[in-house]
């Protein structure tokens, strides 16, 4: 009997790692082809540049509710990553650990964000430079699904920000299913398409969510480029047209993946 070949398949994980005023992020690709073989793909954000890695011999041993990956010399788990990249034009060599998370929330099918902020510490070198991420800022998100699927409508918005007052918003969507995770000085919003938040518009420059009498805005500043690891965003946030908070940060992140909106 002919043996039945599956669908192409991936399996991804975004570390977003901040410490002083550094910003790095890892993003950690699986392939799966028809016959269930995989490679290995690292995608690196240092302030300095970008950087894509292949590999053809990862290693994948998650479990429900952990992570385990290797790449070459790479380790990537819950709890820590140990990096060891010595490229012509990249070297980066050392760990940081994830001491707790804050948060976590399951965003349709395909994402999962496992923390939404976690306290690091540990250290890198980074082409030379030592940097310490004691107390810095983690983030860590899952997206999974068949190679094959048509894409949805997808964005990620998130921020730290502490002046006066502690800020802290972490946003998103996978097609209809949007979400909103909000915190003012210790005081959680919650939006959610399972309470009824839709977004109105979305585009690469921010979007507009709406449940019933909240109403959540976002701007990333046009002269803050898409693919920068470091964005200017405004967040305006209004309840039956009382506004709530209206911050900006220069150190926040958006990404916007867009197919049935328009630009």
């Amino acid at each position: 009997m002919k043996r039945r070949k599956k669908k192409p398949y991936f399996e991804s994980w975004y570390f977003r790692e901040q410490a002083g005023d550094f910003t790095c992020a890892f993003t950690v690709l699986i392939d799966y082809d028809e016959e269930g073989r995989m490679t290995g793909h690292l995608d690196v954000a240092i302030p300095d540049g970008q950087r894509h890695l292949d590999y053809a011999h990862p290693v994948n041993m998650n479990l429900r509710g952990s992570l385990f990956l290797v790449l070459d010399k790479n380790v990537f788990t819950e709890a820590c990553i140990h990096l060891d990249i010595d490229e012509p034009d990249l070297t980066i060599k050392g760990d940081i650990y994830f001491d707790r998370d804050f948060g976590g929330c399951r965003v349709g099918l395909r994402r999962n964000i496992w923390a939404m902020e976690q306290v690091l510490s540990g250290e890198l070198t980074v082409n030379g430079r030592e940097i310490s991420f004691d107390g810095g800022k983690g983030y860590l998100e899952e997206t999974r699904g068949l190679a094959s699927a048509a894409p949805a409508d997808t964005f990620r918005t998130q921020c730290n920000w502490f002046g006066d007052r502690s800020f802290r918003i972490l946003c998103g969507a996978d097609g209809d299913r949007c979400f909103a995770v909000i915190d003012q000085d210790g005081y959680p919003i919650r939006l959610a398409w399972w309470k009824g938040a839709k977004l109105e518009y979305l585009t690469r420059a921010g979007f507009r969510m709406r449940q019933r009498s909240y109403v959540l805005e976002c701007w990333r500043s046009e002269e803050t480029c898409e693919s920068c690891l470091d964005q200017t965003v405004r967040y305006r946030l209004t309840c039956k047209g009382d506004v709530l908070f209206d911050e900006i940060s220069t150190r926040a992140g958006y990404t916007c993946d867009i197919n049935s909106f328009e630009s």
